[in-house]
């Protein structure tokens, strides 16, 4: 786990996984093109829960906090 840097990345760093967690408020904007302007972006507010147990060890859900439609049952 780390930093604080709205916007959620996920990546192979030695060995294991690394990521960092959206933002509860605003998003740095996803700008992939070399010499690209730092910009924010409103993208919808979202936070990561971590769950342990000796079964499944660690896992990570992306939760968004913005209130929308649902659950619906299959």
């Amino acid at each position: 786990m780390c930093g604080h840097v709205h916007r959620p990345i996920v990546a192979r760093f030695a060995g294991t996984v690394a990521m960092t967690a959206p933002s509860c408020a605003h998003q740095v904007a996803l700008a992939l093109e070399p010499g690209a302007r730092a910009a924010f972006t409103f993208e919808p507010p979202a936070f990561l829960l971590h769950t342990w147990s000796p079964d499944a060890d660690l896992v990570t859900h992306q939760v968004a906090i913005d209130p929308c439609d649902g659950p619906y049952l299959y």
